[in-house]
């Protein structure tokens, strides 16, 4: 997560790294519809969005880390 300041209003925003996303956006641009999301973790989802969340079917691919 980063900080990141707007300037002139004086007023700040947090942005969150969602990582990469290629799919369909509903008029507000949330991820809405089929899409494939790869986060920042390098973990994946492919599925369906509605209003900027997982929603419905999809699958989840979560990278393997090796035990230490």
């Amino acid at each position: 997560m980063s900080f990141e300041s707007l300037g002139s209003d004086g007023e700040d925003e947090i942005k969150i790294d969602l990582g990469k996303y290629s799919g369909d956006r509903n008029e507000k641009e949330e991820r809405h519809g089929e899409g494939k999301a790869v986060l920042p973790n390098g973990d994946e989802y492919q599925g369906q969005y509605q209003n900027g969340r997982r929603h419905g079917f999809g699958k989840y691919k979560f990278v393997s880390k090796k035990a230490r």
